[in-house]
């Protein structure tokens, strides 16, 4: 279980979940991480780690100079095959062999809480104060009242409404149900953060409002319809749909100034991929969004994480759930679920044949990625469900059915898609989210790599061959070029909007999340007046 190497040794433990219990208590002497106590019923009893010792870095993350909270983090986080590498003075090396059982009678408490904190050093982190809390409050008022200055001169002087003949409550229908998609249903999937669910919710209608007004205006001087109809108030929804996805990746660390700024800066990018790239240039199918929205927000919020760097704050240990917030992220779940069908079909409302196919579609992808999520996930975790993996992954059939969903694939198909995405999502959670937390310090806090990008990826490239195999009649004509070059744009529309969404996605997080303030990553408070 550990290899010694002179004064420092390598420990390796596994963790079945990260709420698993490994009983050791830190805290902070002279900027180092030190073992204060290890419970003598704990798993890491029976190691070499003793009282004393250094903690030099979890997982590859280095711990000295930093706060134990800040070790204790990482370790909550932490899920699978954990490296703790550990140093000792010189003058121990010869009671190595000690059995930490001879401890107990010094600690004959067993510690409570895993990674207990004692005698934490003053180096702690400093939220934000109330006076910049408070300034930023104000901008982020100013970019509101500036955006609507803006959008609203726009419509008043260049704008009127649609065609009445293109109206009809059927669209509004539509309209509602992907707005409790937006509102409700990512509002509430984001509240499994058991300390910042009034922001999950509040800035989720902020945002959503914020994002659309942009693209009402944005996306219409890209394609020259410059009215307000509600097939423009749709796309608008499917933009602000995009903003919410990269919202994920990036909630409670990234402040609600920083992603008001976000939201305009991918209004823009979103669009200009949408128009110019995968509809315009490359005339790709992709009528549930697979590619131009899933695929775009989610590598654009998980490049501006990239930007934003590894969670160095011991507040990243607020980065956890509860029982009543899971509940609550599950009420996001199903709204989501029974809304998705009538997302990807919103623009087909036209063709009974082609929403028909829609819907059905969907609804199988889903019911196969559900009943591929719950058996994978007790298989995964000794038989118990992880409710990450059912909160997320049981969509993941909706994600990778949406490019083709308007193709007759038969409902056998449309079935195995949705099995494969939540099985892919599913295993992503559980091996693909540690590791780029590990390798490339990336975090993502709702995994939206695993819920959207994983399963887009998956859609856009099965698009290439469904695209051939299963041809839509003549008289359908839905798709924009001769069989084998449609394939090829396809596969060019993948990489392109993986290009585009990357490359702007870290460069909007370069230029916008960067801090020179301090704050409390996951904290309500910090940002909202708290009841007592």
């Amino acid at each position: 279980m550990s290899q010694a190497t002179g004064s420092s040794y390598s420990l390796k433990v596994t963790k079945a979940s990260q709420k698993e219990s490994l009983g050791i208590a830190f805290n902070t002497v002279n900027d180092e991480v030190r073992v204060a106590a290890i419970d003598p019923s704990g798993p890491l009893a029976s190691t070499a780690l003793k009282e004393g010792d250094r903690i030099l870095a979890v997982n590859g993350m280095p711990s000295t100079g930093k706060p134990a909270s800040y070790t204790a983090a990482v370790l909550r986080k932490s899920k699978g095959d954990v490296e703790i590498l550990v140093s000792y003075d010189e003058e121990d090396n010869s009671m190595r062999s000690a059995d930490n059982s001879m401890r107990s009678a010094e600690h004959p408490e067993p510690v409570e809480t895993d990674y207990l904190i004692v005698e934490e050093s003053k180096a702690e982190e400093s939220p934000v104060s109330d006076e910049a809390a408070s300034s930023m409050s104000l901008m982020i008022g100013q970019i509101i009242f500036l955006v609507q200055v803006g959008v609203g001169t726009s419509l008043f002087l260049l704008y009127d409404y649609g065609s009445v003949d293109d109206f009809s409550m059927i669209k509004y229908s539509t309209f509602r149900d992907i707005m409790v998609m937006l509102l409700l249903g990512f509002g509430y999937l984001m509240t499994f953060l058991e300390k910042y669910g009034l922001s999950s919710v509040g800035l989720t209608m902020l945002l959503t409002a914020l994002n659309m007004e942009c693209n009402l205006v944005v996306e219409s001087m890209f394609t020259g319809h410059r009215v307000i109809s509600l097939d423009a108030i749709i796309d608008a929804e499917f933009s602000a749909a995009t903003l919410l996805i990269s919202f994920g990746a990036l909630i409670g660390r990234a402040t609600p100034l920083q992603m008001c700024a976000l939201s305009l800066f991918q209004s823009v990018f979103y669009a200009a991929n949408k128009v110019f790239l995968v509809f315009g240039y490359f005339g790709a199918e992709d009528v549930g969004g697979t590619m131009t929205i899933h695929m775009f927000g989610a590598f654009f919020g998980l490049a501006a994480a990239y930007a934003l760097g590894p969670q160095n704050k011991p507040s990243a240990s607020n980065n956890a759930a509860s029982k009543v917030s899971d509940v609550f992220a599950f009420v996001g779940t199903t709204l989501l679920w029974v809304y998705w069908p009538s997302f990807v079909g919103a623009t087909e409302t036209a063709s009974d044949r082609n929403e028909m196919l829609c819907l059905t579609n969907t609804i199988m992808a889903l019911i196969g990625s559900t009943g591929a999520t719950f058996y994978l996930s007790q298989e995964l975790n000794k038989g118990k469900f992880d409710a990450v993996h059912i909160q997320n992954s049981t969509l993941a059939g909706g994600v990778a059915i949406g490019s083709t969903a308007r193709l007759a694939m038969g409902p056998g198909t449309a079935l195995i898609v949705g099995m494969v995405a939540g099985a892919i999502s599913v295993l992503g959670y559980f091996y693909g989210s540690p590791f780029l937390e590990k390798k490339l310090g990336l975090y993502d806090t709702c995994g939206v790599a695993n819920l959207h990008g994983l399963p887009s990826v998956l859609g856009g490239l099965l698009s290439v061959v469904m695209v051939y195999v299963y041809q839509p009649d003549a008289a359908e004509d839905i798709l924009q070029h001769e069989v084998g070059t449609q394939s090829v744009m396809q596969l060019a529309a993948v990489v392109g909007t993986l290009v585009v969404a990357i490359g702007s996605g870290y460069m909007s997080g370069s230029i916008l999340l960067p801090s020179s303030f301090d704050f409390e990553d996951y904290e309500d408070a910090v940002w909202w007046i708290m009841e007592d």
